[in-house]
């Protein structure tokens, strides 16, 4: 009989001895106590020899087969190497049972389920698998991969890791590809160990000349052990599958929550500790898994051994891992998402542990007392709060919206996004980081705009325009991202509905100040002064830009240059020597999408000769502009031929391959410094706008030369592009001229 659309059976790769055992009771447990929807299988690798002693079958279901560590006659071609297990296991487990689920979710032994896991809200589908980041994994994009791909082959390898969910006809394609690429690279590592270092290990030649001998040994089992991940993503590709790549759903306990999202997975792979807070219970938190590599649970009241000195063994001689601190710390203050989810995982582990003994120790465990979780720690996990002092500032300088991922994780209270709602929004907008191949989808960057435009500058805005009303009167009113506020001379409080108390003023008629003011672009602590920018000019593509001194195609433009190669400041030098109006930095390869950032004078000779506008922006809106303009090229290529075609002097409007790009920026100084929410308020926006206008000939792709500059967004009647008018991942502002009159502009 199948099951639902969206069902999930979740398996993971283990080994016959104590760590994997413990480490199985706890993924186990885990998934008991959520009542997860679907299985759950333990696929164990075991050899006869193993099978005859291993005493812990009853843990869970479980499906045995051959441990690839002693080889196999026909799928691969050495020894010693476990980490052929985990695709094997899923190999061999499909040849035996049919899953009636539709999805399946593979993860690791030494892994934890805090919230049910949902294949299609997290993006899996027929075709498309959801991941985690792995960014290291630097092989997919050098060398390496042309090794083994071909060039349709290579932009489907995919940097991820940890933890996969499959498409069920999916992974049955997967799993025999992901043996054989696994042999295949390693294989190449040991014939040519140096050269598979270069093009695997991210900057291995940098590293290895400044490590000793114990320290490259080390970084060279790392990457001999990482071929089975790099086996995965080359024959992940051969099989034409896509991925979705997401930052969100699983953490390391240690780590901070990728924008305030808590994990539906933690993975407790690496070592973590946590300090000891208020008096009444707790000592310092320190776990390391490695040390527990010999905990044997079904020594059950026998249980320091192998357990180690650092657990408790105070209850009846049953092993648990030491209590943590409790939740709060010593000034009696809720501890950081981080350290209550390092608390989390060791409650989670004894409980696990608690479980077991009850369930195998017999009488001796009849009367055992476990260690009893700490009442506040849920209630904690899901409070909506700051973490920073700084919080308050931060968001009156447009945090926020500019840098979401830090910001609603350390100050969400601050950023206003506490609903359920919101933090739904964020998942969705900013969960996902990379899309491979031509099925997999990041959200629409619009996906965020509604938290964007009701609750990351919402707070903010209240209090800017307070400052900015002030000077005028209970007689004004404006809007920002929607939110219309009225304010009298005494800044009276405003309701929720933020409405002046002064009914007479209330009525009284509205000036014009700004409204949807854009928060998405990030600024220069270099170049020239935001106050009352307005240019504009043709888009024109720099690469690098830190040798763009002598290319004359940037002069008179505004030049769109990637991060890297050199300082933020040479950049917006050598575009200014070129001529060029304004310059636009955008973060490309791995950076997050949607965040922009405060670009600072790293080496401070080129940043004081820069007196052009320096502008960042987010990844998402520079690779959309590279796209537009070569959009537009295309476009304007073909109607040129077609106007020539008919023996048309000029062109039809939009068919010049340029793409006009307007800037305008405020600098609005306000009274009172941080103490009292004044100081200076920086806001800038980036829109593409359309030159077709009445006397404004087009001739193909060359009708404006390069040199042509628009100082001034009035220069040429403008209009917003229609069709790149969502380039940015934000709602660009509308001023009119009252508006900058208004302003002193």
């Amino acid at each position: 009989m199948a099951s639902p659309p969206n069902s999930m059976h979740v398996v993971f790769s283990a080994e016959c001895n104590h760590a994997l055992t413990w480490q199985a009771v706890g993924l186990f447990a885990s998934h008991a106590a959520l009542r997860h929807p679907g299985n759950i299988t333990r696929l164990l690798a075991c050899s006869d020899e193993q099978l005859a002693s291993y005493r812990g079958l009853g843990v869970g279901p479980t499906f045995v087969h051959h441990n690839m560590r002693f080889g196999h006659p026909t799928l691969i071609d050495e020894t010693g190497y476990p980490s052929y297990n985990k695709p094997a296991s899923v190999m061999f487990w499909l040849e035996a049972v049919r899953p009636t689920e539709e999805f399946v979710a593979l993860l690791d032994t030494d892994m934890l389920l805090r919230a049910p896991l949902d294949a299609r809200a997290l993006g899996a589908r027929r075709g498309v698998v959801v991941s985690a980041e792995y960014s290291y994994l630097v092989g997919t994009t050098t060398a390496l991969a042309e090794r083994f791909l071909d060039a349709a082959q290579r932009p489907l390898a995919a940097q991820c890791g940890g933890f996969h969910i499959f498409h069920r006809d999916d992974i049955a394609v997967i799993a025999p590809l992901w043996i054989e690429y696994t042999r295949r690279a390693r294989a190449f590592a040991h014939a040519d160990q140096e050269q598979y270092l270069r093009e695997s290990f991210r900057d291995w030649a940098a590293a290895s000349a400044t490590l000793d001998a114990g320290e490259r040994a080390v970084r060279r089992k790392q990457a001999m052990w990482q071929a089975e991940m790099y086996g995965y993503a080359f024959g992940a590709a051969v099989a034409g599958v896509s991925h979705v790549v997401r930052r969100d759903t699983m953490l390391y306990p240690g780590y901070v929550p990728h924008a305030g999202i808590l994990p539906e997975i933690l993975h407790y792979g690496s070592d973590f500790a946590v300090e000891p807070g208020a008096a009444g219970g707790g000592e310092r938190l320190y776990f390391n898994k490695m040390t527990l590599v010999d905990l044997d649970l079904y020594a059950c009241a026998d249980g320091a051994r192998g357990g180690g000195r650092d657990g408790d063994t105070s209850r009846g001689g049953f092993w648990f891992l030491k209590r943590p601190p409790p939740p709060r710390d010593a000034a009696g203050a809720p501890r950081s998402p981080r350290d209550l989810l390092c608390i989390w995982t060791v409650e989670a582990l004894n409980a696990a542990f608690c479980g077991f003994y009850r369930a195998h120790c017999g009488a001796a465990a009849a009367a055992l007392e476990c260690p009893a979780p700490h009442p506040e720690l849920g209630a904690l996990l899901h409070r909506c709060a700051d973490t920073s002092a700084e919080c308050a500032k931060f968001a009156r300088q447009g945090e926020c919206v500019s840098n979401p991922a830090w910001m609603l994780g350390e100050c969400a209270r601050s950023c206003d996004a506490c609903g359920a709602r919101d933090r739904r929004l964020v998942a969705e907008a900013l969960g996902p980081a990379h899309a491979y191949g031509p099925l997999a989808r990041l959200p629409d960057p619009r996906a965020a705009d509604g938290w964007h435009a009701h609750h990351g500058r919402r707070a903010t805005a209240k209090r800017r325009l307070r400052e900015l009303a002030a000077e005028h009167g209970c007689a004004q009113r404006c809007s920002f991202f929607g939110v219309r506020l009225r304010y009298g001379a005494a800044l009276p409080q405003l309701s929720d509905a933020g409405e002046c108390a002064d009914a007479a003023a209330a009525a009284a008629p509205a000036a014009a100040l700004p409204h949807r003011l854009s928060g998405v672009v990030g600024l220069a602590e270099f170049g020239a002064p935001l106050r009352c920018l307005r240019l504009s000019g043709p888009l024109r593509l720099g690469g690098r830009g830190c040798d763009a001194r002598g290319d004359t195609r940037l002069r008179g433009g505004i030049v769109l240059v990637e991060r890297g190669g050199c300082s933020f400041a040479r950049k917006a030098r050598r575009a200014q020597e070129a001529g060029a109006l304004a310059a636009l930095v955008y973060d490309g390869g791995a950076a997050d999408p949607l965040v922009a950032i405060t670009m600072s004078d790293s080496d401070g000779a080129d940043g004081a000769a820069v007196t052009i506008p320096v502008l960042n922006l987010p990844r998402a809106s520079g690779e959309r502009l590279v796209r537009a303009l070569r959009e537009a090229n295309v476009e304007a290529t073909a109607a040129a031929a077609e106007a020539a075609a008919a023996g048309e002097e000029g062109g039809v409007c939009g068919a010049s391959g340029d793409l006009l790009v307007s800037i305008e920026g405020l600098e609005v100084e306000t009274e009172g410094g941080d103490a009292g929410g004044g100081g200076d308020w920086d806001a800038a926006t980036v829109q593409l706008v359309e030159r077709c206008a009445v006397g404004v000939p087009t001739r193909g792709v060359s009708a404006l030369p390069d040199g042509d500059a628009y100082p001034h967004a009035g220069a040429l009647p403008m209009r917003p592009c229609a069709r790149f008018d969502r380039v940015f991942p934000f709602e660009p502002w509308e001023l009119d001229d009252a508006d900058w009159d208004v302003l002193g502009c």
